[in-house]
């Protein structure tokens, strides 16, 4: 999807990261893909809006964990989807968007 398209779908974009965030233990071209994919489907999901959407992007540190929390305005995942969301490669996309 072309960067214009995404800034008029993502009216306000909120980036809040801790400051001196310890290393974490990871292979950093999988979590970058992970990210890259929760962050590809808060896109999509703000395409359904009528109007431009949320998307904020935290990091946290709590003492025992470092969390990424991604959030979107977007309409949610309906209730039959909610318990085959970590199924491997369960999408509710046509073929070629995202599949």
């Amino acid at each position: 999807m072309p960067a214009k398209k995404i800034l008029m779908l993502v009216g306000d974009f909120v980036e809040d990261y801790e400051a001196n965030l310890p290393m974490v233990a990871c292979i950093p071209s999988m979590l970058e893909q992970v990210f890259l994919n929760i962050i590809n489907n808060a896109i999509y999901a703000l395409q359904s809006l009528q109007q431009p959407g949320r998307l904020s992007i935290k990091s946290r540190n709590d003492g025992a964990h470092i969390q990424v929390i991604i959030v979107d305005s977007g309409p949610g995942i309906p209730e039959e989807h909610l318990a085959h969301i970590f199924e491997p490669f369960f999408t509710t996309k046509e073929v070629g968007k995202g599949t």
